[in-house]
């Protein structure tokens, strides 16, 4: 009997303690709101954490506690335009690109949610780039503005060619876009691009997307502005390969069909050429990575790529004009669970 009281008397001491804890400070004191408020906060994560609404077999959600990484990214612009119309001073084409954009990265996850920041080393050049990058299994999507002032390249004005020198031609971007996983219960494109899951077995889906662009700039020497937007909507498919338990391949790849594609030449204030669509502009992109696990460290390379494609007729002497915007960021993470 005696030992069985004892054996209580030891399971209930911890409550008991955190209780008298408790007690201890006032009800109403800041303390004693921010220790509960944070076991209530505690509490939530724990439960979603645990909470798995995919198929296990395919898909896992990690349930350590911390997650700590950092990711090295490096981002690329390429910028073409040209005008077709022969026999005419408007004859002339762009081939531009800026100079890479590097970027470092530092997280610290807490049961599922993970609080990071970057630092960008844009290689003695103003170039800025930021970025919302959402990816679950259903859902998931980007919202991204950047600043270009380091394109260069060669122009080709009725035959001749001329440098464009970094600060010539100064651009902005919005890019938007965002998919939809058909078959999110067994393939993950967040343990592709995340690693906030883990892919246990290989599984591939079908995709829908959206997206959005919209970039302008202006080529000083001759004081000429040029205004290019698209919109669409598409599809593609994507895959998870997992050969071991140590290793995930992805690869996806879409195509966006724009519902809109506008292009504007502005020699000034009085002079705008509008461009009409042409034939239907597109948005491919595509998706790869590897990722290597071992117990509680991962790392990986992936990369997004994605190239727009805008062909528009000028309405009224019907000369063609063509643009083509690409972006292209590499990744580099590593990271450890605990």
């Amino acid at each position: 009997m005696l030992r069985k009281a004892l054996f209580i008397f030891a399971l209930l001491l911890p409550v008991a303690s955190r209780a008298a804890g408790e007690a201890a400070l006032p009800p109403d004191s800041l303390k004693t709101k921010v220790v509960r408020t944070a076991r209530k906060v505690d509490h939530f994560l724990l439960k979603n954490q645990q909470k798995q609404t995919t198929n296990t077999d395919y898909i896992f959600k990690p349930q350590q506690k911390w997650l700590f990484r950092t990711r090295s990214d490096l981002v690329f612009n390429l910028n073409e335009f040209h005008y077709d119309q022969r026999g005419t001073l408007l004859d002339y084409g762009m081939d531009l690109k800026a100079k890479p954009l590097f970027r470092q990265h530092f997280g610290v996850g807490y049961r599922g949610v993970i609080l990071g920041f970057g630092i960008a080393i844009p290689f003695k050049n103003k170039d800025k780039e930021f970025s919302l990058k959402v990816y679950a299994n259903r859902l998931g999507g980007e919202v991204t503005y950047g600043s270009i002032g380091s394109y260069q390249g060669t122009m080709d004005l009725l035959g001749m060619e001329f440098d464009v020198k970094p600060g010539d031609m100064p651009s902005h971007y919005i890019r938007v876009g965002g998919y939809y996983a058909f078959n999110w219960k067994k393939f993950s494109m967040p343990a592709a691009m995340t690693q906030a899951f883990i892919q246990r077995k290989s599984a591939g889906s079908p995709l829908a997307t959206v997206g959005f662009r919209a970039n302008w700039g202006e080529y000083r020497p001759n004081k000429s502005r040029n205004r290019h937007f698209f919109f669409g909507i598409g599809g593609g498919y994507g895959y998870n390969w997992v050969p071991s338990e140590h290793w995930l391949l992805h690869i996806s790849a879409t195509e966006t069909l724009g519902l809109v594609g506008v292009s504007r030449i502005a020699a000034s204030k009085d002079n705008v050429t509008k461009f009409g669509m042409r034939f239907l502009p597109l948005l491919t992109a595509g998706n790869a990575a590897v990722i290597f696990y071992y117990k509680r460290f991962y790392t990986g390379l992936s990369a997004t790529a994605d190239v727009l494609f805008i062909p528009t007729q000028e309405r009224q002497n019907k000369g063609k004009y063509f643009y083509t915007m690409s972006h292209v960021t590499a990744h580099l993470t590593v990271g450890f669970r605990l």
